[in-house]
């Protein structure tokens, strides 16, 4: 069996396939795990958490929490710090141990962006793997909506904007939700 795609749904069907007895190749071209643990998800609440947190410190007086308002450092150091909270979290976005722990279960990981050469074969990196049965768990990935000027301007999709160490002195979102 072939799963494209090893974001969170297509490394637990292979993990799974692999535990029932199948043979299975996953591939995927960017991390294992997908984007929440490392792009998405898991950074985007590790910064709401900073963030909730520092706002919560600056009311402490008026909840009644200390007799006298708490001195915070600058927003900008606080970001930096928050931003290397984040990274720890996100396992500096290195999916090594997931790719390691699917390997011992048995699932052969391919490296690359897969696409069905003819029926029955996935070609990968330069190399056919052929297939009885094939899973397609592709994800999606991020793009800037069609705005007149925004090519013109700098611009981030959540991948950038969730990666950054450094705090933007301003900054317009297009969107909602944590990612």
């Amino acid at each position: 069996m072939v799963v494209l795609g090893a974001g969170s749904a297509g490394e637990n069907i292979a993990s799974n396939l692999v535990k029932a007895g199948k043979s299975v190749g996953l591939i995927e071209a960017n991390r294992v795990g997908g984007e929440c643990p490392y792009v998405a998800c898991v950074p985007s609440k590790a910064m709401l958490q900073s963030a909730k947190t520092r706002h919560d410190v600056r009311l402490t007086q008026g909840l009644g929490a200390t007799s006298i308002p708490l001195a915070l450092d600058a927003d900008v150091l606080a970001f930096s710090t928050a931003a290397i909270r984040r990274n720890a979290i996100a396992e500096e976005r290195d999916d090594t141990q997931a790719a390691d722990r699917l390997g011992a279960e048995g699932v052969v990981l391919f490296r690359g962006t897969g696409r069905i050469a003819r029926p029955g074969t996935v070609a990968v990196a330069g190399e056919e793997i052929h297939f009885s049965d094939l899973v397609i768990s592709t994800g999606s990935a991020a793009n800037l909506p069609e705005i007149d000027g925004i090519h013109g301007i700098e611009t981030w999709t959540s991948d950038e904007a969730l990666s950054t160490n450094t705090r933007p002195s301003s900054i317009a979102i297009i969107g909602g939700g944590p990612v």
